[in-house]
């Protein structure tokens, strides 16, 4: 009896025990949704099965299994659609009289239907370029935040990330995107790593990908003008613990010539009410296996064609209306998102008295310190939002430039640890007024958070001076 047990059980407990050994080499959070989701297909299967003979019971649970461990290694993200055939499937097949000839086909027609999904998958993976959207990813911390690597991205009619779903085509600012990534994952050429860094530049969107062709960034019109080799380490997404992890990990896998320079860029939007994991002060940060296999499952999640068509159908890229403030332009409706209307509104002794502030502190200290340890120089670069430059502008032409508690703590923590800072919002301020008047136009997309060329050129303009002059 024992032996005729262990012998049913034997396959339940051997994939009970291959997704506990993998969850032990991910992360605890990987743990418990991977054994929740093992439980839930075991319980499914025994419930809406229980008809079934104990073999069929069986293949169609490893034929689960299966397909769980594809999700899993990153091949198809199979887990949500099998749930849901099974679930359709077991009800019609139960509660209809009229299928009950089609019983014996049961297993057959489920088949075919997973089948014909995993074939959907993998051609639209081989046909259709990833969304530029779906080009990155946030692991858990703290892994470092990339891009897919050695990918390319090409597209025409582009539109802003603040278009909602009842959008007229005439609030979209349609532009072209291209951009490659190199083979660490970043927007840098092959030859980057070879040679001595002279400026490494941390930050988000500002810095890296946002709804324009990659020449038009300002890290790329600073290159051209400063003739220097410049490692690109930003990622849209980021925040400022990643930036700083991304510090600490590529920091080993650099040179850095003499006097060389650290941009970290920050934005007014959404870089001061974030989250912080461990803070290390040896900035020993080291990417391992575990890393990888977190990386690639969010890395997947993300860049997954069936989800990416469905979501573009159901319009849930886009942003919902009531998050958005849409002000009259003379060029047209501007959109600005809620969160950085408070973000900019938010009091100084409100911002001093939180927990991010310290922790924002601490990243820049370590950061100072490792950098004049290796001789870098340290400069942060703040860029302001939308709202605090083109919404105050229309609101009331004659007003000037108001910081937001944000930038002063920024800079007064940089003054703290001896690191340069650039507010420049005020250079922002100057120029969009000047076009507002000339004839109704910003340094922002009215349809998206990010700068537009011209405003990606005041930024690197101001750079070149600042570093023209020695920081």
């Amino acid at each position: 009896m024992t032996k005729e047990l262990l012998r049913r059980k034997f396959p339940v407990t051997l994939v009970s025990m291959l997704y506990f050994i993998l969850c032990l080499l991910s992360s605890k959070i990987l743990l418990i949704f991977l054994i929740s989701i093992l439980t839930a297909i075991n319980i499914l299967t025994l419930i809406l099965m229980r008809r079934e003979p104990a073999k069929i019971k069986t293949v169609f649970a490893v034929s689960l299994h299966f397909l769980f461990f594809l999700f899993i290694l990153g091949f198809f993200e199979m887990l949500t659609y099998s749930i849901l055939i099974f679930l359709t499937a077991n009800i019609l097949i139960y509660r209809l009289p009229v299928l009950t000839e089609a019983r014996r086909y049961y297993l057959s027609a489920l088949f075919i239907a997973i089948f014909s999904i995993l074939s959907v998958e993998g051609f639209l993976r081989i046909t259709q370029n990833i969304e530029a959207s779906k080009l990155y990813h946030s692991p858990d911390y703290p892994s470092l935040n990339i891009f897919k690597e050695s990918a390319s991205y090409s597209a025409e009619n582009v539109f802003g990330d603040l278009i909602h779903p009842n959008a007229n085509k005439i609030e979209c600012q349609f532009r072209n995107q291209s951009f490659k990534t190199d083979e660490q994952g970043y927007l840098n050429s092959s030859e980057c790593y070879a040679k001595s860094i002279d400026i490494m530049i941390l930050g988000d969107s500002y810095s890296s990908l946002s709804a324009m062709n990659l020449s038009d960034l300002w890290v790329e019109l600073l290159r051209k003008r400063v003739k220097l080799n410049i490692c690109n380490l930003a990622v849209s997404g980021n925040e400022p613990y990643q930036e700083f992890v991304s510090f600490c990990v590529m920091k080993e896998k650099v040179r850095f010539s003499d006097n060389a320079v650290l941009i970290w860029q920050f934005f007014e939007g959404n870089d001061f009410n974030t989250f912080y994991g461990e803070i290390r002060e040896d900035c020993n940060y080291k990417t391992d296996y575990i890393t990888h296999l977190n990386e690639s499952l969010e890395n997947f999640r993300g860049t997954n064609n069936v989800n990416i068509l469905i979501n573009r159908l159901s319009g849930k890229d886009l942003i919902p209306q009531n998050k958005l403030v849409e002000i009259e332009t003379k060029s047209g409706k501007m959109h600005c998102l809620k969160d950085y209307i408070k973000a900019v509104e938010m009091p100084l002794e409100e911002i001093e008295e939180s927990n991010e502030a310290g922790n924002l502190n601490e990243i820049i200290k370590i950061i100072s310190n490792e950098s004049q340890r290796r001789g870098i120089q340290p400069l942060i670069l703040f860029i302001p939002s939308k709202c605090s430059v083109c919404r105050i502008i229309v609101e009331d032409t004659s007003s000037s430039y108001k910081r937001s508690g944000f930038s002063i703590l920024l800079e007064n923590i940089c003054r703290e640890n001896r690191v340069a800072f650039i507010e420049s919002g005020y250079a922002m301020f100057a120029e969009s007024k000047n076009l507002y008047a000339k004839n109704g136009e910003f340094l922002w997309w009215l349809d998206d958070s990010h700068l537009n060329p011209a405003g990606n050129k005041i930024i690197a303009d101001t750079l070149y001076s600042f570093l023209k002059q020695g920081i």
